[in-house]
């Protein structure tokens, strides 16, 4: 899973280092992706009241929720038992 600049380079050395070189992955490397991350980090790191920090952990909740439902939905059936 993607998702900040330092993870992507994570995955994309991963990648480079253990995976079949046909996977895509150009958007790991990609400047805008590194440039939209430089132009956010900002404002994640201003202090955020209590009503927006639970808020940021309810929706973070949610969208994991999501994904461990997604994931399941593939998983084999044995490993769901």
């Amino acid at each position: 899973m993607a998702g900040s600049s330092l993870g992507n380079r994570a995955i994309l050395r991963d990648i480079e280092l253990h995976a079949d070189s046909k996977m895509t992955t150009a958007f790991l490397a990609d400047p805008g992706m590194i440039a939209f991350w430089k132009a956010l980090r900002p404002d994640l790191e201003q202090p955020a009241t209590d009503l927006e920090a639970a808020a940021a952990a309810r929706a973070a909740a949610s969208v994991f929720d999501h994904f461990r439902k997604a994931a399941a939905a593939f998983a084999p059936a044995e490993a769901a038992a």
